[in-house]
């Protein structure tokens, strides 16, 4: 099939997302355009997850924002990326009160809430 007549559109409840034919032919990575969307799927439902998760669940969005992060390791990889968590935007993970890409103290997922939270840093390997 022509390249340019695949569906590279992502239809999410939580977001829509339309892949980059460019890349796919920079990269020379059509082969891997369905582990891809599943990818991104997977990452979405993940999300979704964390949306839905009340904030006194500190610890269970700290394991889905966990898995998010691995998401995003193994789109790089599909994408035929080095793994490289600079290239991340947890930032905008629900719940998340972090500034772009500057952990704030307060975020119960990535800095101190209290004294009881524990500082979860998202550009480790996981």
């Amino acid at each position: 099939m022509n390249n340019s007549k695949k569906d590279l559109w992502i239809r999410h409840e939580y977001e829509k997302i339309k892949l980059s034919s460019d890349l796919f032919d920079k990269m020379d990575c059509w082969d891997n355009l369905e582990l891809i969307k599943s990818l991104h799927y997977s990452r979405l439902d993940i999300l979704l997850k964390m949306e839905a998760t009340l904030h006194f669940h500190p610890a269970t969005l700290r394991k889905l924002a966990k898995e998010a992060t691995e998401m995003e390791y193994k789109l790089q990889e599909a994408w035929g990326f080095p793994r490289d968590s600079s290239k991340h935007y947890w930032s905008d993970s629900p719940h998340c009160n972090c500034f772009y890409k500057t952990v704030s103290d307060n975020c119960i997922i990535h800095g101190f809430v209290d004294k009881g939270y524990l500082f979860i840093d998202m550009h480790e390997s996981v």
